[in-house]
């Protein structure tokens, strides 16, 4: 009975007709059979999804499946014409519940008619709005990532030859501080949870922090390695590279905070005499494998920026293979050899 349905409502039999040895069509009629039932809506439009489901579930393969009598398939058919859900089969299209609703209850549609109608404009309208105003916050979100990963390049270059260059320390330093404020790093300590971060998806956020990390590190050396700063920067040396290293170990997670974070610390410690101190942020150092690029290129440049050009070099070799594109590394090699005597 699905089969002549499935006929009469397309014009075409539901399975495939197979011609040749029977020994090689059987089991291609069987593969036919035995998949899920054919659609009826693709080669007749005016069929309804519930009578799509009704002949559908005639035509089940497993027939705990389908309808168990003649008198349940009646009773959908009975139930369809009378625009009830239907009982036994699948009601697949909730559009077509709701026509069904409607046809029974024409009073209620007419009367409240105007009133849906307008609700589901405002509705349609505000959720247009909301998916538009989400749709430019996200895109401004992806803009400004962007900027500061394009601007902490040119951070990590200028400040990497600050030692040899005042006036570039000065303009890395200024630089670093217009990158920071796109989020507000300096002024928020809520920062990380805001929605310029929240809408960035979790790779992006996560990159922004390593990147936010990484530029506050190199803002922390920088100013501990000069007493000094520029007029138009106003702070003291050693309590604002303390403030930078403290911001730039909250912006990573537990445990995934690099060397060259507690290297810093260790270095202050043994500066102001505690030795205990210092031997603790040391064994935290060791602890910390480096990985990337990044994290070698770091740790170097701390070596530098205590004349410590035979452990930079190393690091920085490893740093050049593995981002052979970064202007800092290169720039860093350079100061490393110049620090050595070695010009050529």
């Amino acid at each position: 009975l699905g089969v002549i349905l499935f006929e009469l409502l397309t014009g075409r039999p539901p399975f495939p007709v197979r011609k040749g040895l029977l020994d090689n069509v059987l089991p291609e009629m069987l593969a036919d059979r035995l998949d899920s039932p054919p659609a009826l809506r693709c080669w007749n439009h005016s069929v309804s999804p519930a009578v799509q489901s009704i002949v559908r579930r005639c035509l089940e393969p497993d027939t705990a499946l389908r309808y168990q009598s003649a008198r349940q398939l009646q009773e959908d058919l009975e139930r369809h014409l009378e625009h009830l859900p239907l009982r036994h089969a699948v009601e697949p299209s909730i559009a077509e519940r709701v026509k069904k609703w409607t046809r029974r209850h024409p009073r209620l549609v007419s009367t409240g008619g105007v009133a849906v109608v307008a609700v589901v404009a405002l509705a349609t309208a505000g959720a247009t709005l909301f998916l538009r105003g989400e749709h430019i916050a996200r895109m401004e979100a992806a803009e400004n990532f962007r900027r500061f990963h394009d601007a902490s390049k040119s951070v990590q270059a200028l400040l990497t030859t600050s030692e040899l260059d005042p006036t570039r320390r000065n303009e890395g330093l200024a630089a670093a501080r217009q990158a920071l404020n796109i989020y507000g790093v300096l002024d928020d300590t809520e920062w990380q949870h805001s929605r310029a971060i929240r809408r960035l998806d979790a790779s992006s956020a996560t990159r922004l922090r390593t990147e936010m990390g990484h530029v506050l590190v190199a803002m922390a050396r920088t100013v501990d390695s000069h007493t000094t700063l520029d007029s138009a920067t106003g702070d003291g040396s050693g309590d604002r590279a303390r403030e930078f290293n403290r911001l730039a170990e909250l912006c990573f997670a537990p445990g995934q905070v690099p060397r060259v974070v507690w290297m810093q610390r260790a270095e202050w410690a043994r500066g102001v005499g505690d030795a205990a101190e210092a031997r603790r942020f040391d064994e935290l150092a060791e602890q910390v494998p480096l990985r990337s690029a990044t994290d070698f290129y770091q740790v170097a440049a701390e070596h530098l920026s205590h004349s410590r050009f035979h452990d930079a070099l190393p690091l920085l070799e490893q740093a050049r293979r593995q981002d052979s594109q970064n202007v800092a590394v290169w720039l860093a090699l350079g100061s490393g050899h110049a620090g050595l005597g070695q010009f050529g």
